[in-house]
């Protein structure tokens, strides 16, 4: 494993025991909240906030006269383990970067940051028909990024007032109004507003359940580490 100048803090193994179970529920809301950034963890969610709770449950009784040192002991043992392959993990998905240890719950140290800047916005839209109302559609291959997301609009281009910001989150100014969530299967009722966000990681995109003749516009960004691109001009195509 490559040591990087910045990397995970280890002093949670000093910490009190009252801030032991605050500290490691950062982390797993670090770590399995962004699973963008953190896409395979070497220990399970479930099986860390397990320890977790065995941690408090120990902690607890032990405080309470129920068991004997050694087992609360134990417990904290094994959670700090699990602490340790997770602090791993976030080093090698980091690779010195700051925000990306700090974004897994951690602390990171001292030293020289590898900054990730944003992806630009994706280019090369191409959009193709499939079988009876399927769209397939992918943009132009970007280094360093982690995943594609894209938004597919019904009838007309994406209005000026809906956008996306560094952070993912999809932004509608005061001049509109909010996405109206999609039609039930099999589709749309022509004329009705209609929107798909796909959070699919892949370059590559399949809309199914659309409308013949109707005509469908869709919008590629693209995300890493260091935050989310703008979206892509449209590209519009009616299906089979």
């Amino acid at each position: 494993m490559a040591i990087y100048k910045i990397r995970c803090r280890r002093s949670y193994h000093y910490l009190i025991y009252d801030a032991i179970n605050d500290f490691a529920v950062g982390v797993a809301d670090g770590i399995y909240g962004n699973p963008a950034t953190f896409m395979t963890p070497g220990i399970t969610e479930a099986d860390f906030r397990a320890l977790i709770l065995d941690f408090v449950n120990k902690k607890g009784s032990y405080e309470s006269g129920n068991v004997p040192r050694t087992v609360f002991i134990t417990a904290k043992d094994n959670l700090m383990g699990a602490l340790d392959t997770n602090a791993d993990y976030v080093d090698s998905v980091a690779q010195g970067n700051e925000n990306i240890v700090t974004l897994g719950g951690y602390e990171a140290t001292k030293g020289n940051s590898s900054k990730v800047n944003p992806p630009v916005q994706p280019t090369n839209i191409v959009i193709k028909r499939g079988i009876s109302g399927e769209l397939l559609a992918e943009c132009i291959k970007m280094d360093k990024v982690v995943y594609y997301g894209a938004i597919l609009v019904a009838d007309n281009p994406l209005p000026d007032y809906i956008s996306i910001n560094a952070a993912g989150q999809v932004v509608v100014t005061d001049s509109g109004s909010a996405p109206t969530p999609p039609s039930p299967t099999p589709g749309p009722t022509p004329g009705s507003s209609y929107y798909v966000l796909d959070f699919n990681k892949s370059r590559k995109k399949k809309f199914t359940n659309l409308t013949k003749g109707r005509m469908y516009y869709i919008y590629f960004y693209a995300g890493n580490a260091g935050g989310i691109s703008p979206l892509s001009e449209g590209s519009g195509l009616d299906p089979l």
